[in-house]
Order: structure tokens, then sequence, then C-alpha cells
């Protein structure tokens, strides 16, 4: 089979009145939001298979990347030590088509990325819902499922902050990334505060705002149009501006 980030392709037996007289070919199409496109055709593709290490591991109380341990959750249930956010394209959805003598099937899958369960397995399919039909004696399944997997392919994420936390707090330094890989911003955190300057860019590299620690404790914010135009200026204590550093 191949997965790629257009359709997938897999072959398969279907069943019929008699099961020797089968070979057919199954297409498995991937669908963004209720969009499918249906295509039946024979393929042979060869590909390169990705650096396993580019590959994010979920697990129940930390995840693993690059063979280093991110994302901890110590004993009192804080965030602690290294850790990464990322965005995951979970939109995607797999569907299965089958058809024989009479009868004609569609097994929709949604993939979830977590972390599994107690019995659960890579790739398990949890039956979400069911509905056949019979129609001039021929029969019409459509069934969906939620399939888990633990593991999240480079080709699926996009990091979006590393940084550190220390008892639940933001500590250090974090930096922050659109899913372009450009960067948004680079804040010095204590204490789950920002505690210097930082600057925030647009994902074109333009200046959104400028915060600025004043004298007695107080930050000036300082918000540019994409053209470099002064548009406001705010000030206040840090956390009256949290929407733009948590």
């Amino acid at each position: 089979s191949f997965k790629g980030r257009g359709i997938i392709f897999k072959k398969a037996v279907f069943w019929s009145g008699n099961p020797r007289q089968t070979g057919i070919l199954i297409l498995r199409i991937k669908r963004l939001g209720q969009v499918c496109l249906l295509i039946l055709i024979a393929v042979s593709i060869s590909f390169n298979v990705k650096a396993q290490n580019d590959t994010i591991y979920l697990k129940k109380d930390y995840l693993i990347l690059d063979g280093k341990t991110y994302n901890s959750i110590n004993t009192l249930s804080q965030k602690t030590g290294k850790w990464i956010t990322f965005s995951v394209d979970n939109s995607r959805m797999e569907s299965t088509l089958g058809c024989g003598i009479n009868y004609f099937s569609d097994d929709m899958s949604v993939v979830e990325y977590r972390a599994l369960k107690e019995g659960e397995y890579f790739s398990i399919k949890i039956l979400i819902s069911e509905h056949v039909d019979t129609i001039d004696n021929t029969i019409y399944r459509d069934t969906k499922h939620l399939e888990i997997r633990d593991k999240i392919p480079s080709d699926l994420y996009d990091i979006t902050s590393i940084g550190n936390y220390k008892s639940d707090k933001k500590e250090g330094v974090w930096n922050y990334y659109y899913d372009s890989g450009n960067k948004v911003m680079t804040i010095n955190y204590l204490n789950g505060l920002p505690c210097n300057n930082f600057k925030v860019f647009r994902d074109d590299g333009t200046l959104m705002f400028d915060l600025m620690k004043t004298n007695g404790g107080l930050w000036e914010v300082r918000k540019y149009e994409s053209d470099g135009t002064l548009k406001e200026i705010q000030s206040g204590e840090i956390e009256k501006f949290k929407m733009i550093y948590e």
C-alpha cells in the first residue's frame, strides 16, 4: 500500500457468491472533511520511508521525539521538563469501499492521535455507528470507526513551540513558530511570566507587537500594521497581555 498526502491506494480481496472467483481492487481514499474522490485504478508506487526519529510517540504521561522525552507530567499532575506543542492534521478521514454480489459497503474511519489505553493497540478501530439498508435485494452497509494511533508521522504535524516547564509554569526561553516554520516570537519566562522585552512577528516576518518593560514594573505594548505603521499603544501589568504570551 502507499500512504501520502493525497490518496491512499490499497489492494484487497472482495467476496462474492463464489469466494474463489474474487480479486477486486479496493480503493482506500483519504477524505478532507466530507469530500471524497473516487478513483479505481491499479497502481505501482515506490517510496522512501521517513526516518523513525521524526515520528512522535505518544505515551500516557510523556511523548518521545528524536529519542528525547518531552511533555512529562509529574506525580502532582504538573507539567515539567522539556515541552513541545504541535498542531496535527487531524481532519483526515479514510474510506474503505467494498462490493460483491448484491452487496455494497462503505467503512469510514476517523483517525485520532493519542496514547493507547489498556487493551488497545496501534490502529485499533472502535465502531462508532452502523447502518444497513436493503434495496431491491441489494444490501448497503455503512459503518464509521474511530481509529486510534499513538504515533504521529512527521508529515502530519508541525511543532508550534519549544521550551521548559517547572512546576506547571513556563520557565526560561520559549520559541514559538507558525506551521510554516517561521518564528512567531521568543520569550524568556520566570515563574510563568515574561521577564524580558520581546517582539511578535507575522508569518511573513513583519513586526506585529513590540512589548517592553517600563519603569515601575509595567509593560508597554506597541501594535504595528503590516507596512510598519504604528497602530496603537497600550500599557499595564503583563497579565493584561496574556493572550499574547500564553
